[in-house]
């Protein structure tokens, strides 16, 4: 029997932060160690002291203090923490190992050291590493010294994992790169969601979810809009850091009752409670209707699939990353910032049942085929194949 590779997710900015990234090389770790692997997961010192009281299966490494400014101004610092990465990490990871950094900055940076001691890495970008939006204030390389040093960081690095299509058009096609798109914990999922979704939708009440931080390219307000002209049965859930300022922007008065918002909700990371998304979360997602997500920009919407997972039809605006996740009638699509559009597509399955029934559970075994033990599974043979061969 082939041993087992060791397992190395290098995630600088990892919790309390919360967002895809963080989620993502979390759920992986978890799933490693689920499928036998042994799994490190390094971080940033900050990072670290938030964790290292929490039970988690997964071991914690803090690669200590680390000048994210010099590295930025100087080129000679870039070095400098390299072989201070290198004195750090040297005795932990194996020369057999998959090693995955999340984010090209700044670990895609500093890994120089390591990379010349025949330790192959794995960058997964981030959005904001490749997708840049000013009209919603996103992306890293706004910042012009981060826009060279990103570059800079994709060029002298060979192998890639793209979580969609969107990122991979993103990458030099003189990389190495493997696609292999976020999953969901399917068993979880199977524990803790309501099955009866053709029930919920006899009564009148209809309730649109959407999920996310109150960040502009979000594009929450559509739901606002929205609620100006669907009937006053559509109430709306907006679950997300900071959603609860999303109230002041409702002018018409008698919809303000018809909007709920909840800040994020996350997982102890307790012993029993640490897979994501929450109980909670999945809870509110079963017991809603639809799922509506108006975003301007996204890498993968997995959002979308946690809801198909929950039997939740997806409705999703057809931009990058949003056009990746729905696929093969798993989920409607509609042109950015068209109102009336998303309207229309709501009221078709309101009239039209047996089409919502489809679009569910096409969703449902969409989101089985991507539980996460299978993405993984197929990330190390991916490696095994085309990167550390």
């Amino acid at each position: 029997m082939t041993k087992k590779p060791q397992i190395n997710i290098l995630c600088f900015f990892f919790f309390p932060s919360l967002g895809g990234a963080q989620v993502c090389a979390h759920s992986m770790a978890m799933t490693y160690v689920d499928l036998g692997y042994s799994v490190n997961l390094i971080t940033s010192k900050n990072s670290y002291q938030f964790l290292k009281n929490k039970k988690l299966p997964y071991n914690i490494i803090s690669v200590g203090k680390i000048s994210l400014s010099l590295i930025k101004k100087f080129s000679l610092f870039e070095y400098f923490f390299s072989y201070y990465l290198y004195i750090k990490l040297k005795k932990i990871i194996k020369n057999e190992s998959i090693n995955i950094i999340f984010g090209l900055w700044p670990f895609g940076a500093i890994n120089s050291k390591l990379a010349s001691k025949k330790i192959k890495f794995i960058i997964r970008p981030t959005g904001d590493d490749i997708q840049t939006d000013l009209s919603v204030g996103y992306g890293l390389a706004r910042d012009k010294q981060l826009s060279s040093l990103l570059r800079k960081i994709i060029n002298k690095n060979k192998n890639f994992l793209a979580i969609s299509e969107t990122v991979k058009k993103d990458i030099p096609r003189d990389k190495n790169v493997i696609l292999s798109n976020p999953g969901i914990h399917l068993s979880y999922f199977e524990k803790n969601v309501n099955y009866n979704f053709i029930k919920k939708y006899q009564k009148k009440e209809r309730t649109i979810i959407s999920i996310g931080r109150n960040h502009p390219k979000k594009c929450f307000e559509h739901l606002i809009y929205l609620a100006e002209i669907l009937p006053n049965n559509f109430k709306f859930l907006i679950i997300g850091k900071e959603t609860a300022k999303l109230k002041r922007k409702i002018t018409n008065f008698n919809d303000i009752e018809r909007f709920k918002f909840v800040d994020e909700l996350v997982p102890s990371l307790s012993e029993n409670d640490n897979y994501f998304p929450s109980k909670s979360l999945i809870k509110y997602l079963s017991l809603s209707h639809y799922f509506v997500y108006p975003s301007k920009t996204e890498t993968y919407a997995n959002v979308a699939l946690e809801a198909m997972a929950s039997y939740v039809p997806c409705i999703l605006s057809n931009v990058p990353g949003n056009n990746d996740t729905i696929l093969n009638n798993n989920g409607l699509l509609f042109n950015f910032g068209d109102i009336k559009e998303i309207k229309e597509k709501i009221l078709f399955l309101e009239e039209n049942p047996n089409e919502r029934k489809k679009i569910i559970l096409n969703g449902k075994k969409f989101s089985e085929k991507n539980d996460w033990k299978i993405k993984c599974n197929e990330i190390v043979k991916l490696s095994n194949d085309t990167i550390l061969s």
